[in-house]
């Protein structure tokens, strides 16, 4: 990003340039952008008991749609996922959003290195794939009804930059940190 103001503090951004459009969402079309944690860094979570913590995502968005997005949580060790909605203001402009979303009491996530948390930002979403927004799902829906169809046209771009999920309710600013710190 370039220009002035917090989002442009994050000298770098993932693109997506839409080369072949999909103006018709078949029923089973799932597209996304996905962000995967290894297990054991999820242990902190508590996820599967009465004591599991709540999570705050915070990030950059610039989409070309006004309107309806989704951002879901899925751990697959349990099957279990969390979608949330949130409103884009205004079409090409950074928009910042910081989402809570509660801790599941009812899944765990395994102690090991394989897949432990997935954050899901889907560009499409056939009906298949759609669930509801604000419940722990019992399968892999990724958003709602309501979700743009952000890959109808060669002329979008979808960005994403400063993503950051913590422990609790509140964001705080990004912390740019050291690759090497896990």
């Amino acid at each position: 990003p370039s220009g002035t103001g917090a989002v442009y503090s994050h000298r770098n951004a993932l693109k997506v340039d839409v080369t072949t459009a999909d103006g018709s969402v078949a029923a089973g079309d799932l597209m996304m952008i996905r962000h995967t944690i290894e297990a054991r860094s999820c242990q902190l979570l508590r996820w599967g008991d009465s004591t599991a913590q709540d999570v705050t995502l915070s990030f950059w968005m610039k989409s070309p749609k006004s309107g309806t997005h989704c951002v879901s949580l899925y751990q697959s060790d349990d099957g279990r996922g969390y979608i949330k909605e949130f409103t884009i203001a205004s079409a090409d402009t950074w928009e910042q959003f910081k989402i809570t979303f509660p801790g599941d009491t009812g899944g765990t996530i395994d102690n090991d290195n394989g897949a432990g948390l997935n954050i899901d930002w889907p560009l499409i979403c056939g009906s298949n794939e759609q669930g509801s927004a604000g419940s722990w799902l019992s399968s892999a829906k990724s958003a709602t009804s309501n979700q743009q169809n952000l890959l109808d046209s060669t002329g979008n771009d979808v960005y994403l930059t400063g993503v950051q999920l913590e422990i609790g309710n509140v964001a705080t600013d990004f912390e740019h940190e050291n690759i090497s710190i896990t």
